[in-house]
């Protein structure tokens, strides 16, 4: 999960190697609860991605994790918003 936090990180093929490896979703979802907003906002990236191109991987997902995921993809998308007022 620390990868995630990497600057430049490469999020598509981060995301295909989920797609190949459904396992790896489990883990995703886990680094939304991670306390470094890096991690948690890549990870929350690459499942965007993967639900995208197999929303079935998805599924399972918990409500909690769902809201958490909803939670964060809005945040982001108001801090960009922020940052384009400036």
């Amino acid at each position: 999960l620390e990868q995630m936090g990497r600057p430049g990180l490469d999020h598509a093929s981060c995301a295909n190697k989920a797609l190949r490896n459904p396992a790896l979703v489990t883990d995703l979802i886990a680094g939304l609860q991670a306390d470094t907003a890096r991690v948690k906002y890549g990870c929350a990236k690459v499942l965007r991605l993967v639900s995208e191109r197999r929303p079935e991987l998805l599924v399972n997902v918990s409500v909690e994790d769902q809201k958490l995921l909803d939670e964060i993809e809005r945040d982001r998308a108001n801090a960009r918003g922020q940052g384009e007022e400036k």
